[in-house]
This record gives structure tokens, C-alpha cells and sequence, in this order.
């Protein structure tokens, strides 16, 4: 198999990268070792206004919960201190619905996604890094982006 872009990761920043890239008119393949984009959870879901305001993706029903201008923090004393704002200052998103939508998204513009498939070696010859191998086969391409996150 041969992709011009290989992508490991089906987070939000693998996600991302592979639709602009195949927006470019590039062949994108996406490997994701679990069976379902966005599971399990990677995070509380709550993202800065400003933060989310950079990824260019629209608030939707499948994954937008809340907006917050304001919490509560508690010391371990029990000591409160509240802050509160006038403007939103944070998002509150279901991580699984987000995750879902931007792969829906990237798939939508010709990204191959492929669930269930673990890279489990990197491919190395004199001209550098040239592929993958999954359980099943290998893919040759011409870029690879690791968005595999912590750990």
C-alpha cells in the first residue's frame, strides 16, 4: 500500500492535520489503534475559549456541552476562591463526540481511517524514514506525522 501522508493518531491534532492535508488534494491514511476514534476518554473536556477558537472547528450539538466564565477552586484547607468573569472563558466538550466529529470530518475529505490497526514498527533506509508496519501489512508514503500524543 502507498499513502502520500501516513498519520499515527486519531486524536484532535491527527485528525486536523490529515483533513487539511487532504483537502490539498493529498492521500492521507490515518492509523488508530483502537476500534473507535475518541475512545477511551484522553481528557476532563474542557478547553479555553481562545484555545478552541484557533482549531477553526465550529461548536456542534454532537460534542458541545457548556460554557463557562467562571469556577470554584478549593485548597486542600478548604479555602474557596471564586472567579468570575462577564465573557465565556472556557468550552465544555464531550471528548468522545468531538473526536467523532472530526473524524467524520477528515473522512468526509478523502482521509482513509483505519481503526483497529496498531503501527508497530517504523520503516528506516538511507533516505530516511519510508514507512510502516501494522499486524497486517506495510504502507510505504511520503510524510509521516506522529499526533500518537503522551506516553
Amino acid at each position: 500500500m502507498k499513502t502520500e501522508a501516513a498519520i499515527i493518531g486519531a486524536g484532535p491534532a491527527g485528525l486536523i492535520a490529515a483533513e487539511v492535508i487532504s483537502s490539498k488534494g493529498y492521500t492521507t491514511t490515518i492509523f488508530e489503534e483502537h476500534r473507535k476514534v475518541g475512545v477511551p476518554d484522553h481528557c476532563a473536556g474542557i478547553i479555553s475559549v481562545e484555545g478552541f477558537d484557533r482549531l477553526g472547528v465550529p461548536l456542534d450539538d454532537r460534542f458541545y456541552l457548556n460554557t463557562i466564565q467562571g469556577g470554584r477552586l478549593f485548597s486542600a484547607d478548604g479555602t474557596c476562591l471564586e472567579i468570575r468573569d462577564k465573557i465565556p472563558r472556557a468550552h465544555i466538550i464531550d471528548r468522545g463526540g468531538f473526536d467523532g466529529y472530526l473524524a467524520d470530518s477528515a473522512v468526509d475529505s478523502g482521509v482513509d481511517l483505519r481503526t483497529s490497526t496498531r503501527v508497530k514498527d517504523i520503516v528506516f533506509t538511507k533516505k530516511g524514514v519510508v514507512g510502516v508496519k501494522t499486524g497486517d501489512y506495510a504502507v510505504r508514503f511520503d510524510a509521516l506525522i506522529n499526533a500518537e500524543g503522551p506516553g
